[in-house]
């Protein structure tokens, strides 16, 4: 982002290739804003003034850039009131209380800690070398981010298993039905298996089974009009026939 608006007159206007040695900034850029991690839309939202065409480049194919990269400012920048300007409201739909509990069942779940821990380190390069709890949030690392003790994948929160019972029961509680919890889940939360979650849970109730959408019904299928009066009636006798004979 610098470098792009430090050139800004050359940058402006036209298509630039970017070569960059950070693999998952390449997957960040193609999705929409809304799934960047939250200290990175301010600097998404500059970028998208600009023509780019992004290519991952090793890093040690990188010479010139490399070096420069270490050559940096021992003065601190102010990047760090822009993280905090993004963490400020950035979950207005669900109270400061529940926020809380959330925020408390991820300190003392396992799982959580780990993935918060990861999170917060560092994602390593191979699915492998992260504990086995964290394995499955390898595939869309790239979308979670830390947000004040809490882990936000784009603008979802996840829920650890601890407080899972009691969202979704607060999420039944109006017997929506299958899909129209799933739908309100998917706009503020996120965990692996939701959805089977969500419906094993319309599933055995009978509420939601009696108020969910019933198949349509099979259009009647009408058959050919007889040239002559009794033609279908004589025919259908005619086969009966043939076929006791």
């Amino acid at each position: 982002m610098y470098g792009l608006e430090r050139f800004n007159q050359y940058t402006c206007g036209r298509n630039v290739v970017v070569h960059n040695d950070h693999s998952p900034l390449e997957f960040i850029l193609k999705k929409p804003l809304s799934q960047a991690p939250k200290r990175l839309q301010a600097l998404v939202m500059r970028l998208h003034k600009y023509d780019i065409t992004f290519q991952y480049v090793p890093g040690r194919s990188l010479v010139l850039a490399d070096t420069l990269s270490r050559a940096f400012p021992t003065q601190r920048n102010s990047q760090e009131h822009c993280v905090h300007a993004m963490n400020s409201g950035a979950l207005p739909d669900i109270p400061d209380q529940r926020l809380q509990e959330i925020r408390n069942a991820t300190e003392t779940n396992e799982e959580a800690r780990q993935l918060l821990q990861t999170i917060r380190n560092g994602w390593p390069p191979q699915r492998d070398q992260l504990p086995p709890r964290v394995r499955p949030y390898f595939s869309f690392r790239d979308t979670l981010s830390d947000d004040n003790g809490l882990i936000v994948k784009g603008e979802r929160i996840f829920i650890p298993f601890p407080a899972r019972a009691q969202i979704k029961a607060q999420l039944h509680s109006a017997h929506l039905g299958y899909d129209s919890m799933l739908r309100r889940a998917r706009d503020t939360m996120f965990w692996i298996g939701m959805s089977n979650d969500i419906k094993q849970l319309a599933d055995n109730c009978d509420v939601c089974q009696q108020t969910k959408p019933c198949n349509s019904k099979e259009p009647l299928q009408q058959h050919a009009e007889g040239r002559t009066p009794w033609e279908n009636v004589v025919s259908i006798c005619l086969n009966s026939t043939k076929n006791i004979i």
